[in-house]
């Protein structure tokens, strides 16, 4: 899957190679070690090595503090920059890890919906929901039909930072 979206030209960040809170957001040397693990599988298959990434939770979501605290976050977040990463939140969300599941026109209404009156869009979706490609043309056109541009994201790309 990874070499068909370098093939495909998408960009590919870095999320951690768990996904697990309470191991990567106990340290900071957990959370690098955690980083590390899936940037190695990256380079040794893909031959990439992302200098973008997404936090679990966002860099100071709600969900962080029950696993950390906010100025762990702050000092992950400033270790990553100093490293040469660039992380990225979001500003509009798709709702597709919400409980119980949303329906496929559920996501597409909250996107378009989420995304009105703004200039520039970060959506959050999941590849863990089967409903998530099923809804992804709606978004797509619809967007569209908002003047949205779709570019793939590089250090160099608009920024969402949650603060």
């Amino acid at each position: 899957m990874y070499k068909r979206m370098v093939r495909e030209g998408h960009a590919i960040g870095n999320h951690t190679f768990s996904h697990n809170y309470r191991v990567i957001y106990s340290s900071i040397p957990a959370f690098l070690k955690d980083f590390r693990k899936l940037e190695s599988v990256l380079h040794r298959y893909v031959h990439v090595k992302p200098k973008i990434f997404r936090f679990p939770g966002g860099s100071l979501n709600a969900v962080n503090p029950k696993y950390g605290n906010r100025s762990k976050m702050i000092k992950v977040n400033q270790v990553m920059t100093r490293r040469g990463y660039r992380y990225f939140d979001w500003n509009v969300e798709s709702g597709d890890s919400e409980v119980p599941r949303p329906t496929t026109e559920a996501m597409i209404r909250n996107v378009l919906r989420g995304s009105k009156n703004k200039r520039k869009i970060i959506v959050l979706f999941h590849d863990f929901n089967p409903s998530t490609p099923k809804c992804l043309p709606a978004v797509i056109k619809g967007l569209r039909r908002q003047c949205f541009i779709f570019r793939a994201l590089s250090k160099n790309s608009f920024t969402v930072r949650f603060r």
